[in-house]
């Protein structure tokens, strides 16, 4: 038989626990905050006791109870796109005061009868760059883009170019980096800047 008085006393910890976690952070905690964050359970924690997530966030009373759907889902996305947007330009711009304009071009074609593009294509003294950038908030979510990259490049359709080329992915946010299988080279944008000569 449950101990009803016992799951109500751990809940009312964890509640504490997670409001002291929005006072120190300023947001509620996600799944991945769980496993994370030292003020908090862990998500094991919580699926044993609660049945879930979601259950606890409702019973904890918790503005938002499912982080991957609907508002919460996309306003995370948008803010990642903009934030990716933005950087994207500094990097071109960068590019162009470095390189100038005749060995920097964004976006650039990869295959002769296909319409994919990348982001910037940088002409360096011994082959041409191929970079796609992308700023991924998680570490689920980098292994994620990484993977969607490889396929999306892999085809063994004829090059829009006659000089060797490299196709190589700059992750914006070295936090959430990872090891991956990634048959195309991933760098942050601090090696990308130092394989491009970029201040």
């Amino acid at each position: 038989m449950c101990d009803n008085s016992n799951n109500m006393n751990k809940l009312d910890k964890h509640k504490a626990a997670v409001k002291d976690f929005i006072e120190t952070k300023g947001f509620e905690p996600t799944a991945l905050d769980f496993d994370s964050s030292n003020l908090l359970p862990t998500a094991r924690t919580i699926q044993r006791t609660y049945g879930g997530l979601r259950q606890f966030r409702l019973l904890a009373g918790l503005k938002t109870v499912d982080f991957t759907t609907g508002q919460a889902r996309t306003k995370k996305a948008k803010k990642a796109m903009k934030l990716s947007g933005e950087m994207e330009t500094v990097i071109f711009q960068r590019l162009l005061d470095n390189l100038g304009s005749k060995r920097v071009s964004s976006p650039a074609r990869v295959f002769l009868n296909n319409g994919k593009t990348v982001d910037f294509k940088i002409e360096l003294n011994d082959k041409i760059l191929l970079v796609d950038v992308f700023y991924p908030t998680t570490k689920p979510s980098f292994i994620g883009c990484v993977n969607i990259k490889n396929k999306k490049y892999s085809s063994k359709e004829e090059s829009f170019y006659q000089y060797p080329y490299e196709i190589i992915l700059v992750c914006l946010n070295k936090e959430v980096m990872v090891n991956t299988n990634s048959k195309l080279r991933v760098l942050n944008e601090d090696e990308f800047n130092k394989l491009c000569v970029l201040k």
